[in-house]
């Protein structure tokens, strides 16, 4: 069943909460955990198994100072149920360092030893984060994945006096992918950037 931009952009609204309500100071000093996701425990559909927070290679080694910002990166891992057959799947959520400018890569497997591989998800922009939710109602998840992306009327460049200058924490406007499970996989279903500007330092996010 293809769901209308319209259905999908209702159901989206439905989901907007404040559970993002995280001010700019707290996102200054967050830190990477052992005992929850990278961003708080409000993920629906997840059973975390293992969280580690950790360094990329290029960066091991380095001290982050008692106060410091934690720009650590950290892997979440936990089981999902995918595909509405009552037998988990495994998440591994993928956090890269950075304070407002991680990255995130969702990979998903088939097996709790992440041996078969189902997808590998990415989105683009600043302050990225995911939801998996059944928005058709077929039992299946989708993964929706979002990120802030520059503004093309504004411009990015403090000295270009031609347009509105649209700074790295102004809000922004958000690039949101939605995937749908096909035949073991996911393809990319519906792709669109949001009309309302959201806050890049999470105090509100699209959906």
């Amino acid at each position: 069943m293809k769901l209308s931009m319209a259905l999908i952009c209702a159901l989206l609204s439905i989901m907007i909460t404040s559970a993002y309500a995280v001010t700019f100071d707290e996102i200054l000093v967050h830190k990477s955990s052992n005992s929850q996701p990278f961003w708080g425990d409000y993920y629906k559909n997840i059973t975390w198994t293992k969280h580690a927070p950790y360094l990329p290679k290029e960066m091991e080694g380095e001290v982050i100072e008692p106060g410091e910002a934690d720009y650590r990166g950290q892997i979440d891992i936990g089981l999902v149920d995918l595909d509405g057959d009552k037998k988990p799947e495994t998440i591994k959520v993928i956090w890269g360092h950075g304070v407002s400018d991680h990255s995130l890569l969702l990979e998903l497997y088939k097996d709790a030893g992440m041996k078969t591989l189902i997808a590998k998800l990415e989105p683009t922009g600043i302050q990225p984060n995911f939801k998996l939710e059944d928005l058709d109602g077929d039992g299946k998840l989708e993964v929706i994945l979002w990120g802030a992306v520059s503004d093309p009327s504004m411009s990015q460049d403090v000295n270009d006096t031609s347009k509105p200058f649209e700074g790295h924490s102004s809000p922004h406007l958000y690039e949101v992918s939605i995937y749908k499970m096909e035949a073991g996989g996911y393809k990319l279903s519906q792709r669109y950037t949001s009309k309302k500007k959201y806050e890049p330092f999470c105090e509100e996010q699209p959906i």
